[in-house]
């Protein structure tokens, strides 16, 4: 049985959260707390879903 690290999808996953991260930074004010933060919590269920 694999690891749940090891699969591609986990990966994948783990590896977007820093590029998210970065580019909600370059959100406006607004869109900072509203979207980037709704983007950055759904990332991070994600990985904790797998």
């Amino acid at each position: 049985m694999a690891w749940c690290y090891e699969l591609p999808v986990y990966r994948d996953t783990y590896n977007k959260i820093p590029v998210i991260f970065e580019y909600s930074k370059d959100f406006s004010r607004v869109y900072t707390h509203t979207l980037g933060q709704d983007m950055k919590s759904d990332a991070l269920q994600l990985v904790r879903s797998i």
